[in-house]
């Protein structure tokens, strides 16, 4: 008899966690990829805590580093940024990341006009494509699983569609304001 064999068969409470984890995601009609993610997440708490605490966990760092890729880096966001969270039905948080690479881009865009250099254009989208990249894993998890609209840590305002659309209507003026007083 094979060693493995023996063990599954005898440790009934090791095959019933794996289908528990297995049938537990099922009903979300997810990729194998998306599965192994979810898996992943809820291995690691993110029912519970942030990414960020995620990632300081022993756990986290226990993990193989294509692991820690698969949750932690998502290649489709660092290109497509924010819309891949409208693609994925992630309105509020897509939102919110388009109004704050706009403010990030007016900071940019006012910084150079004061120093009077010209930053590389790919820093305005790496920096903020990085950043979404890098939590896109988790915010889709916690959109399917817990119906997240909006990241708990936000201020009230934003957890509503009027502010949500308020700040996307400012972070637009203040960029085209930006843009005028530069290059003026």
């Amino acid at each position: 008899m094979n060693e493995s064999t023996n063990t599954e068969s005898t440790n009934p409470e090791v095959a019933e966690q794996q289908l528990d984890a297995s049938s537990e995601f099922e009903q979300y009609q997810l990729s194998k990829k998306w599965l192994k993610r979810f898996k992943l997440l809820k291995k690691l708490g993110a029912d519970s805590q942030s990414m960020f605490s995620i990632m300081k966990t022993p756990e986290y760092r226990g993990l193989s580093a294509s692991e820690r890729i698969s949750i932690s880096l998502n290649f489709f966001v660092f290109f497509f940024g924010p819309l891949y969270y409208l693609f994925k039905k992630m309105w509020m948080k897509a939102g919110f990341m388009f109004a704050s690479i706009w403010v990030f881009n007016s900071l940019l865009t006012v910084l150079e006009g004061i120093l009077g250099f010209t930053f590389p254009a790919i820093v305005f989208w790496v920096v903020p494509h990085a950043v979404c990249a890098q939590f896109a894993c988790y915010d889709y998890y916690k959109h399917v699983t817990a119906e997240e609209k909006i990241w708990p840590e936000v201020p009230e305002f934003f957890k509503k569609p009027v502010g949500i659309i308020s700040y996307l209507v400012a972070s637009f003026v203040f960029l085209m304001v930006s843009v005028v007083l530069t290059t003026a």
